[in-house]
């Protein structure tokens, strides 16, 4: 097997880390998977739209929506998710910014393209 010189500057045996190196690194990943864990989990219990009736509200304004509220361009509702064209909800007043993620009047279908393009702001940028 091959020697190989470790990033702290010990000789191993073909390894890429030595023992001390590889020891810190598993438990630097571990850390990193439990704060990704935990925030996920975070969201999850205060993002209303991992709730069943948050999906079905969005379902139905998403079914009765035809252009796009910002462009006016269709809707193009056979588009894969998260594609340029495919339809989501904008909530016209972000959450950052205070608004309510359950009220009506605060939603709109448009674009993926377009939502991502206008970001947290109040006002439309086109």
């Amino acid at each position: 097997m091959p020697r190989r010189i470790c990033v702290c500057g010990k000789v191993t045996d073909g390894a890429y880390r030595c023992a001390d190196c590889e020891a810190r690194h598993r438990a630097s990943l571990s850390r990193g998977r439990g704060i990704r864990r935990a925030r996920a989990e975070a969201v999850r219990g205060t993002d209303p739209r991992r709730t069943a009736e948050w999906q079905r509200l969005r379902r139905r304004l998403v079914a009765e929506a035809e252009v796009c509220a910002i462009c006016g361009v269709a809707l193009d509702h056979n588009a894969p998710a998260r594609s340029r064209l495919s339809p989501t909800i904008d909530h016209i007043v972000p959450w950052s910014l205070g608004g309510d993620p359950w009220d009506e009047g605060n939603l709109r279908v448009v674009h993926y393209g377009c939502n991502s393009a206008r970001g947290a702001r109040e006002q439309d940028s086109r």
